[in-house]
């Protein structure tokens, strides 16, 4: 399952990742399930679109071996609740992957972080979002933490969903 924003996002990612998607949705995840954030058409790439809040996923417990959010975290009103959502609905022992920006360990870029955050928060997203306490929130330990995209600022999390 993809946790996404809205159409544009989905869209856009899927083509611009189509050859890592198309990975995902053949090693990961099943075919034809997966949930959006906004209808974009009864299919993209084969796999249905569902319009829901993410805080409040329409599916049941365990249903999805892997869930995935890119770019989705820090733009959420509650990420705890959406990520305690994707949680519920992952399977134990399944796969969580988060794709997104979370605060700098470095201390200059935690303060230029911190000096954008109400800017950013007007403009819909956090700047200065923690990722250890987050995880811990809602019960999940990363497997693994990298750095990614050209200036290292988003991290690629994998947590393994933990038994209830």
């Amino acid at each position: 399952m993809d946790v996404s924003l809205e159409e544009g996002q989905v869209r856009r990612a899927y083509d611009f990742y189509s050859p890592v998607y198309d990975f995902l949705f053949k090693k990961i995840f099943e075919p034809g399930r997966i949930a959006g954030m906004r209808m974009i058409g009864p299919e993209i790439g084969g796999r249905v679109l569902k319009v829901m809040d993410a805080s409040a996923l329409d599916f049941g417990d365990g249903e999805f071996d892997a869930t995935l959010a890119t770019y989705t975290i820090s733009a959420v009103p509650d990420p705890v609740a959406v990520l305690r959502e994707m949680r519920r609905v992952t399977k134990p022992g399944g796969t969580i992957v988060i794709l997104n920006h979370f605060r700098s360990r470095n201390p200059l870029m935690r303060r230029i972080e911190d000096a954008l955050a109400p800017v950013c928060a007007h403009l819909g997203w956090k700047t200065n979002l923690v990722l250890d306490p987050l995880l811990k929130t809602v019960g999940l330990t990363p497997e693994v933490v990298r750095r990614v995209n050209l200036l290292r600022g988003w991290c690629l999390v994998k947590c393994i969903n933990p038994a209830p």
